[in-house]
């Protein structure tokens, strides 16, 4: 595993614990994001349906979203995804 590697999923553990401590839900939301932007689909998913089971629905204008964490990670990951095809492969040598 490489050191960003690393990092990434470090910074993703703190704001979960973070959000957790301190019930603040924007902090699950940061460590979905990392998940899911460092490429880490299944995880991320899987971390939206464990917190959509845990919180239940929400009230006020996201209550006709039934599950806004999973829906919000499999978001991410589809845009993921969705740029990496349009992105230079790593690999390329060519310049623009």
């Amino acid at each position: 595993m490489k050191n960003n590697n690393r990092s990434l999923l470090f910074v993703a553990a703190m704001f979960l614990l973070g959000g957790f401590l301190f019930q603040f839900w924007p902090f699950f939301l940061i460590a979905i994001v990392a998940l899911g932007l460092g490429g880490y689909y299944i995880p991320a998913t899987a971390l939206g349906i464990v917190l959509d089971i845990t919180f239940g629905v929400p009230g006020g204008i996201l209550r006709f979203i039934w599950f806004p964490f999973t829906a919000g990670a499999l978001l991410i990951v589809a845009l993921h995804m969705a740029s990496l095809h349009y992105m230079l492969p790593r690999t390329a040598r060519e310049k623009l």
